[in-house]
């Protein structure tokens, strides 16, 4: 029975981890009407990170609260103390631990705490729904998976001379990783997956390039293992669509960051073509079957942003870095 209970109590940590990455996701998507006048894609991608990695690691994010600069904290206004035991370091809206049946307490906004009575069996029925959803959505990705880089490897390999043509130093280091480029009929959009690119055929050759460019900057940038890792939370987390939100969200981020990444290496000409580009390739899939890949869509968005795109100024930079760690200290709470 003690296995039982220590199987429980590490659902109730990933439940309070769960709710606290949705809190934070929720002001993120609150304030980013404003939070994309002032911070970078880039910068918006590194907060991003940082929610998900305190998210899963529990109470290295929360640390943040030993720097008590601003006079409330989002969980200030919530009121949620944090666990006083238990494996969980941060906000707890769920009973930390689970030590056999009797009465725990919810806490909900506010502060108001609602009993909830527990039982051994009540529990282990929520733990083996949690672990059988959370295993057949993992599998379900590693199979799309699987099927969207077979469907890529059936096209054509791009020529190495081809793949040069890119032109940049990020294009220049993939290559050297030995990375491999294909061409393939029928594709849903063209994506970047495992540090391999799949192309569209029916791209237009001078466009070719372009997009090529756009998802070798993905891999420069590390993107693809970042999105390796937030499959963790889809999968752990599965049942908090404010996780599912934030995930949204964040590749949205991603994919800014990279379009911002690549509008610096072009030229006045290129940049108008790759807006040209963009607009023709946004309404791409979005495959959210398949979270471990890249593909072309958000074209509304993107086509926005770079119509609007400026070289930054170290003032433009410093500006988001301050409203950035701003915005981390007002996320951070108790520990």
């Amino acid at each position: 029975m003690d296995q039982l209970y220590i199987w429980i109590s590490i659902l109730l940590t990933y439940f309070n981890r769960s709710l606290c990455a949705g809190v934070m996701a929720a002001v993120l998507c609150l304030l980013r009407p404003l939070v994309v006048r002032v911070i970078t894609p880039q910068q918006r991608s590194f907060l991003w990170y940082i929610l998900w990695v305190a998210s899963l690691l529990g109470g290295i994010y929360f640390a943040a609260s030993a720097f008590q600069i601003l006079p409330v904290t989002v969980w200030d206004l919530l009121n949620v103390p944090p666990a006083e035991h238990g494996l969980h370091r941060g906000p707890a809206f769920l009973p930390a631990a689970y030590e056999g049946p009797g009465t725990y307490f919810l806490t909900l906004p506010g502060g108001s705490q609602v009993p909830v009575a527990l039982t051994d069996g009540l529990c282990a029925a929520l733990l083996l729904i949690y672990l059988a959803v959370a295993a057949a959505l993992a599998w379900r990705m590693l199979r799309q998976t699987a099927r969207l880089r077979r469907l890529g490897q059936a096209g054509v390999p791009l020529e190495r001379r081809e793949m040069e043509a890119a032109g940049s130093k990020e294009a220049e280091e993939v290559l050297i990783g030995e990375t491999k480029a294909w061409t393939a009929p029928g594709l849903p959009a063209s994506f970047v997956l495992s540090g391999k690119v799949y192309l569209q055929a029916e791209l237009p050759q001078g466009r070719r390039a372009l997009v090529l460019r756009h998802e070798f900057n993905h891999i420069a940038l590390r993107h693809t293992l970042i999105k390796a890792y937030l499959c963790i939370h889809l999968v752990l987390f599965w049942w908090n669509p404010l996780v599912w939100l934030g995930y949204r969200y964040t590749c949205l981020d991603m994919e800014l960051s990279c379009d911002a990444k690549t509008m610096e290496q072009l030229s006045p000409e290129e940049r108008r073509e790759y807006a040209r580009t963009l607009t023709e390739l946004g309404s791409g899939e979005r495959l959210w079957d398949v979270p471990l890949a890249f593909g072309e869509s958000d074209g509304a968005r993107r086509v926005k942003a770079i119509v609007n795109w400026k070289p930054l100024t170290w003032q433009r930079r410093l500006l988001g870095l301050a409203a950035a760690a701003l915005l981390l200290l007002f996320l951070g709470g108790p520990v």
